[in-house]
């Protein structure tokens, strides 16, 4: 969409070190092999997904409050 700052990059054959990943919902371990104390796949998708929205909705309150003038 044209005036909308969003954007995409590509890697390729591209590797993060396993001690730079964030973790908190699984880990990956040494071998490669995923582990999460999560075992049901929709609720870990659904903690996910919940962090992204919340971040969301904050930007979302925070543009209100900035086009409104009650802050910053």
């Amino acid at each position: 969409m044209h005036g909308i700052d969003n954007g995409w990059v590509i890697f390729k054959d591209f590797r993060i070190p396993r001690e730079n990943l964030l973790d908190r919902i699984g880990q990956v371990m040494e071998d490669g092999s995923y582990k999460s104390e999560i075992d049901d796949k929709n609720k870990r998708f659904g903690l996910t997904l919940g962090a992204l929205s919340g971040g969301r909705a904050k930007i979302g309150v925070i543009m209100a409050t900035w086009t409104l003038g009650l802050g910053f």
